[in-house]
């Protein structure tokens, strides 16, 4: 009885022989079931079994081998802090948490990718900006953006107190600017920006600045170089300086500085919790020789055996401490303090002042002194300006609380306004007599530049307006 679906006799003899010639081929043929040994930690496994897949290498041969296709990775942490997908389809570059230093591939044309790029450029769109001061030159990403979005500006101050940042920033603005374009790069820190600029143009001082911008972020330019010791995943000296040239280093507070003032900074610059135990540990360490490069700070913090962590929220032990030794060396809190009022002051009416933070005490900072600028006085509780509460560039983004409609109302009225002004109905816009807060919460960075650039996860952008 013939059943449905069935060979006949003869279709089937003649499967049978197409199975043994395929059979005979394959016994003389050695095919590859194993990939090569992947470099990679003992703890990442494969989650799925591996599967075939065909491979470029394969294709000539018309060969198949058992590999791991984008269902089955192995997951490892390469010497360059990224996660690197082994076997499969290339690397992925894992986001970088608070406190996690990523080591991420530079390019011949920036040494140093600028956070908020087009979030800075947009506080100065739609406006004449004849003279524009950048405090942090660094690479001169910020810099030279300005320079292409204003044909109009005629005087460009770069302050910057690192010679390697003026090396990088210098043929770049060079080949950016006009030949309408005077450029003033001045090698002194930021907090000396009103003698900076009266020293270049005693009248434009006394005239007021169009834009002023603050990047308070580290450089990768500073970062990724062992020998400047701020990197707790490289190995160098205990140095920390942002100026070559100045005396105060890592090394000395580490090692002669008394154990209250060890712990005092650890505390108040730091945030650390441990202050006090670390401090002692530091202090005692002295008795051994003390500690001279970041190795020995980690391995005495406890971090040498941390691994980079995957997706979770974990800080490595040695984030706060290098935070709270890099703020002392360098006066960074005075520093700005100092630099805001003087900013402010040089400002020309209808003139802003952009600045970007990267932790709670450099943010904190800036929200209070903008308040007081602005004028706005006891009138605004400290929590409207709160940092946990920031909303996403461009300004007519999503605002907690706003119904789509209103949404859809401000954004029209803001696109038809088109001329860089404020909106005085925005809820993230704050007017005082003296000034306008025109980010009540900061502007922090989209999904796609965290993507592309983890360190900007942290970064926090807060603008003032002087009237």
């Amino acid at each position: 009885m013939h059943l449905p679906g069935c060979a006949t006799g003869a279709h089937r003899s003649h499967h049978l022989a197409s199975l043994a010639h395929l059979l005979a081929r394959t016994s003389t043929t050695s095919i590859s079931t194993s990939p090569p040994t992947p470099r990679i930690r003992t703890h990442s496994t494969t989650r799925f079994p591996p599967r075939a897949i065909h491979t470029p290498s394969s294709a000539s041969s018309g060969r198949f081998r058992p590999w791991l296709s984008s269902g089955c990775q192995w997951r490892a942490w390469s010497a360059t802090g990224r996660t690197v997908l082994v076997g499969g389809v290339g690397e992925e570059e894992d986001e970088d948490e608070e406190g996690v230093e990523d080591e991420s591939r530079e390019t011949k044309e920036a040494p140093h990718v600028a956070v908020l790029l087009k979030e800075v450029v947009a506080q100065f769109a739609g406006r004449s900006v004849v003279s524009f001061v950048d405090c942090t030159l660094g690479a001169a990403g910020h810099a030279s953006a300005i320079l292409r979005e204003h044909p109009e500006l005629e005087t460009f101050i770069g302050l910057d107190v690192d010679p390697v940042a003026h090396g990088e920033a210098r043929p770049r603005l060079q080949r950016k600017a006009s030949s309408d374009v005077q450029l003033h790069l001045v090698l002194t820190n930021f907090r000396n920006i009103k003698k900076a600029v009266t020293d270049v143009d005693a009248k434009l001082a006394d005239e007021g600045v169009n834009g002023i911008l603050m990047d308070l972020g580290m450089s990768s330019m500073q970062v990724n170089v062992a020998e400047r010791g701020f990197s707790f995943m490289k190995d160098g000296p205990a140095d920390m300086r942002m100026d070559p040239s100045a005396s105060l280093t890592a090394e000395e507070i580490l090692n002669k500085w008394p154990e209250a003032e060890v712990a005092r900074i650890l505390r108040d610059y730091g945030e650390e919790r441990r202050w006090k135990q670390l401090a002692r540990k530091i202090v005692e360490k002295r008795l051994a020789g003390g500690i001279h490069s970041t190795s020995e700070l980690v391995e005495l913090i406890g971090g040498s055996a941390f691994g980079r962590p995957g997706r979770g929220k974990a800080v490595h032990p040695a984030t706060r401490t290098f935070q709270a030794l890099r703020i002392a060396v360098n006066d960074e809190l005075r520093t700005l303090e100092k630099a805001l009022t003087d900013a402010f002051d040089l400002l020309s009416p209808k003139g802003r002042l952009a600045v970007i933070s990267f932790h709670s005490l450099e943010d904190r900072i800036v929200k209070r002194f903008f308040l007081k600028a602005a004028g706005v006085g006891q009138a605004v509780e400290e929590e409207d300006m709160a940092s946990d509460s920031p909303v996403t560039a461009p300004e007519y983004r999503h605002i907690p609380g706003e119904t789509r409609h209103s949404r859809y109302t401000r954004r029209k009225h803001l696109e038809k306004q088109g001329d860089g002004s404020y909106n005085v109905r925005d809820k993230n816009v704050l007017e005082g007599s003296t000034g306008v807060v025109l980010t009540k919460r900061p502007i922090v960075a989209e999904d796609d530049e965290i993507n592309t650039n983890p360190r900007s996860r942290s970064a926090k952008l807060r603008v003032i307006e002087k009237l």
